[in-house]
């Protein structure tokens, strides 16, 4: 059972108390609680006793997900906790809003806003958002979530039919059996309120002296951006909130969002000037835009960066609607070599790039389309159309090898996995992917990175402009919900690190690739969908990747399994390397806790290297042509008290004692014990008795970690020792 979660951001207003007869009203619940301010009422309408009802305070997030408080939160907060009255209680309780007389307001639009949490734990949960004109009699629904939301969301919209009303009441109904909750925070009604530019004073939006009103717009606000009235457009250098903006098509420079600056859009965004608005990045962060509908002749230019030019190539998608040779003509810097661009789609039916976009290619950049695209020299590339809002869809198919290339097809990032809850996009479509590839592939320069619910600690952010790969199941639709839509001014994709992991490396010469295997709580031995990645090969002549321990036949890039217990766990290692030869076998980052052992064993050659500290490596030759798992294996287990790792099940154990290896347990004749060093080279063999108990002198020998292998009756054992030279 998990507790609710809650993240919000409050802020300093004033709190009306008694009926309401003058907008705007504002209430940040950051009284001294439990109780509800004055004329705020709860009621339950499941008559429990005592009643489960809202109240207002601040809660502590659940220790199980690694939280130890809700973050940010400045302030108190209305909520009700389906976790507090425990198992087998049902909560039908709803929080209503002091009495609106709105007689005043007459033909005004008024907006209801407010923050809130709202995290859902089963289907039958339900969060609703009605009002009523009539004290109560009556209700009228506004929304209804279901779904879940780690993270806080804002509501800003125009309620309809309230102007002129006298007895106008909100209400909150929150539906629960020992779930999570609802929390609501910052409500405020307004009338909707005009803010013309006239940029008298600079051109930063946040000047209040550069609005006509003398006052900055808000999530309320009617914006005018007219030519007419000021040469000069506003540049957006933080963070800008308003529910309407009008861009009319004689202004003389674009609206500005600059590099880490958002605009939110609560309503419409309506543009009629040709690059009206230029949403900009520079190396490190990229302005973000998120409109809840967009309409307009004119079109926004949107910059992305590319960070690697020559040869450096890069997934991407584009965030407008455009046409290929609009787009090809207006960035020089996609280079050309015998009439071919630098830009070239995925043909999954054929398992290979396409042929390259030329100068005349016809046709628009799909929606939601991935394209490899390089840079030279590296830096910014511009799309320039008309930002997408609303649902956006594209097709994939399973021909091939299943491998599609899509992108975010928006003009601000996105969540990606669970941690940003349902509305993230591997939950909106996972069942269209292949259960072991059910992850985002995200190029990295080098390698495919998946992306999935193994770095569910982190919320994770597909950034606009960025293509990626995913595997189908079947052909297919996949959507993008503009719900999944969230500022994250970032120029890339921004991922979390995966807690405890094993980072394994593969590296010649010329070339390098890695796997990882993540070890969580949850995780199990076979295959987890959604934790589980296949490989997604970037060079099908060299690679390597790890199968499951219980195996299945699929090559993994992202193995997640559960720490394993004092029996320990092999993990089967492959490679792929058509040209042979040298290569090496690196661990190349570890954050598996101090009180478990990595050895990596080459079954070939019968070495066992131990491997628990990063940048521990193994060179070993290859055949002319290696392909697949059966020569290597990670072998990890808990250390022991006694400060040896037996890697069987055999009952034998070894430690040091001064100058001495101590080896206890063999019972056979014909025992043989095998001291290696570090790099796999044997140092010593000595036959042993079946006296119980054996001791090898080891004078002479250098410090350092060694291993210990006893064979008995075909039963090999194997100890990690730390040996201290004389």
């Amino acid at each position: 059972m998990k507790h609710l979660l809650l993240l919000f951001i409050c802020t300093v207003s004033l709190t009306v108390w008694g009926q309401v007869n003058t907008l705007p009203y504002t209430q940040t619940f950051d009284g001294p609680g439990p109780g509800l301010p004055t004329d705020w009422t709860s009621v339950d309408n499941e008559e429990n006793l005592p009643p489960q009802v809202w109240t207002v305070g601040t809660i502590i997030l659940d220790t199980e997900l690694g939280w130890d408080r809700i973050p940010d939160l400045d302030g108190n907060y209305a909520y009700l906790n389906s976790a507090d009255f425990g198992e087998g209680s049902l909560q039908d309780a709803d929080l209503i809003s002091p009495t609106f007389n709105l007689s005043g307001y007459n033909g005004s639009d008024i907006i209801l806003h407010f923050d809130h949490f709202y995290y859902q734990f089963s289907v039958a949960e339900s969060a609703t958002l009605s009002y009523s004109i009539d004290g109560g009699t009556n209700w009228n629904v506004v929304k209804t979530w279901d779904y879940s939301s780690s993270n806080v969301e804002t509501f800003n919209q125009i309620i309809p039919n309230i102007d002129g009303q006298s007895d106008v009441r909100f209400k909150w109904n929150y539906v629960g059996s020992w779930a999570y909750g609802w929390a609501v925070d910052n409500v405020s009604v307004s009338i909707l309120n005009s803010r013309m530019w006239s940029g008298m004073v600079d051109n930063n939006w946040s000047t209040p002296g550069n609005w006509a009103e003398n006052a900055v717009p808000d999530p309320s606000s009617q914006v005018y951006i007219d030519g007419m009235i000021s040469l000069t457009s506003p540049v957006i250098q933080d963070n800008a909130d308003c529910y309407n903006i009008t861009i009319f098509p004689w202004v003389t420079d674009p609206v500005i969002v600059s590099p880490g600056a958002t605009l939110t859009v609560y309503n419409q965004l309506y543009n009629d000037k040709v690059e009206g608005i230029m949403i900009q990045a520079d190396e490190t962060e990229s302005a973000s835009v998120i409109a809840s509908t967009r309409s307009g002749g004119g079109t926004e230019r949107v910059q992305v960066h590319l960070d690697r030019d020559g040869d450096g190539w890069h997934n991407v998608s584009s965030p407008v609607t455009q046409t290929i040779q609009d787009f090809l003509s207006e960035n020089l810097n996609i280079p050309e070599k015998a009439g071919d661009r630098g830009m070239v789609p995925y043909n999954t039916a054929a398992d290979n790039w396409d042929a390259f976009f030329t100068n005349s290619t016809s046709g628009d950049i799909g929606t939601a389309k991935g394209y490899l695209l390089r840079s030279n020299p590296a830096g910014l590339v511009e799309f320039n159309g008309t930002i997408r809002t609303g649902t956006q869809s594209t097709s994939i198919t399973a021909g091939g090898n299943g491998w599609n290339l899509i992108g975010n097809p928006y003009s601000s990032a996105i969540y990606a996995n669970i941690s940003a809850g349902t509305n993230n996009f591997l939950t909106v479509n996972g069942g269209t992917l292949d259960f072991s590839y059910d992850a985002i592939y995200i190029w990295d320069g080098n390698e495919y990175y998946p992306i999935n619910e193994a770095r569910a600690d982190f919320t994770e952010f597909i950034a606009a402009g960025q293509g990626f790969f995913v595997k189908a199941a079947s052909d297919a639709t996949v959507y993008f919900d503009p719900e999944m839509q969230v500022h994250m001014p970032t120029e890339v994709l921004k991922s979390g690190v995966i807690t405890p992991e094993v980072r394994l490396s593969l590296s010649n010469a010329t070339k390098s690739y890695s796997t990882r295997i993540a070890f969580l709580k949850d995780a199990t031995i076979g295959l987890d969908k959604g934790y589980d990645a296949g490989i997604l090969k970037a060079d099908k002549n060299f690679s390597i990747f790890t199968h499951l321990v219980e195996d299945n036949n699929v090559e993994f890039t992202l193995q997640c399994l559960p720490l394993p217990k004092s029996d320990g766990m092999i993990i089967p290692v492959g490679i792929d390397c058509k040209a042979g030869g040298d290569v090496t076998i690196s661990l190349s980052a570890t954050t598996v806790p101090a009180n478990y052992d990595l050895v990596l064993e080459d079954r070939l050659l019968n070495k066992f290297i131990p491997f628990n500290e990063a940048n521990s490596f193994y060179t070993a030759t290859l055949a002319a042509e290696t392909k697949g798992i059966g020569r290597f294996y990670l072998h990890v287990k808990s250390a022991q008290t006694t400060g040896i790792d037996n890697l069987t099940d055999a009952k034998i154990n070894a430690w040091m004692d001064r100058d001495e290896i101590v080896v206890k347990g063999v019972t056979e004749n014909n025992a043989v014990a095998k001291l290696f060093d570090a790099r796999g080279s044997l140092i010593l063999m000595k036959n042993l008795e079946n006296t119980n108990t054996n001791r090898i002198k080891v004078n002479g020998i250098n410090t350092g970690i060694y291993m210990l292998q006893v064979i008995e009756n075909g039963k090999r054992t194997t100890s990690k020792l730390q040996i201290s030279g004389n």
